[in-house]
This record gives C-alpha cells, sequence and structure tokens, in this order.
C-alpha cells in the first residue's frame, strides 16, 4: 500500500505530497523524492531543509523517520561554492569560472 508525507515549502501556500512504501520513511529520502518531483535534479536534495510543521523545529538529522501523512515545510538554502561564506559577492568568489565547481543541472525530458 502507498503511502504519503505531505510538503510544503515555507513561502509557499499551497501543499504537495510524495509517495512511498511502507509506513514509514526517511527524512534524507524525504529530501530526495522532493527534489525529484520538483526538478532540482539527482543532487538538489542537498539544498533543502526539512522542519516539522507542528513545531517548527528543523529536523537535521537524515536518519529520523517521519510516519506518514505527515505534513513538513521544505525551505531551500543556498549552496556555498567556498569556504568564504558571506565574505565576497559570487561572482567575485575564488571558484568562479572553475568547472569543478559548477554545478551541473540536467532536467529530465
Amino acid at each position: 500500500m502507498a503511502s504519503v508525507v505531505h510538503f510544503r515549502f515555507k513561502n509557499a501556500l499551497q501543499q504537495d505530497s510524495v509517495s512511498f512504501e511502507g509506513s514509514v520513511i526517511q527524512a534524507g529520502d524525504v529530501k530526495r523524492l522532493v527534489a525529484l518531483k520538483r526538478g532540482l535534479g539527482p543532487e538538489g536534495y542537498t539544498e533543502l531543509r526539512l522542519y516539522d510543521s507542528s513545531t517548527n523545529e528543523e529536523i537535521t538529522d537524515d536518519s529520523k523517520l517521519i510516519l506518514r501523512n505527515t505534513l513538513v515545510l521544505v525551505k531551500r538554502t543556498p549552496v556555498t561554492r567556498c569556504e568564504l561564506v558571506g565574505e565576497h559577492w559570487v561572482s567575485d568568489c575564488p571558484t568562479q569560472g572553475d568547472p569543478a565547481f559548477d554545478r551541473k543541472r540536467v532536467r529530465v525530458p
């Protein structure tokens, strides 16, 4: 039997859901399913944070189990390119133009 976890982005009005098998799912798997559903690519889950909708507490452990029919809040966080967070603009980043730091985003047709 397919179960669902409902999610809503913090700035969105409507909620959506992802399906899975079983009665519980790990938070890391919810992030991956949300990223795939929203077209963020296979590595897009790294920029997502999950929050418990009832307590507004961040779910930091990706192995935490989430029950079916639960509503979680999702927030996108910016991905950093280097260790100098907040010290320069992205256009002035030392890694700018380095193909090793470029994130390839390929959308599934």
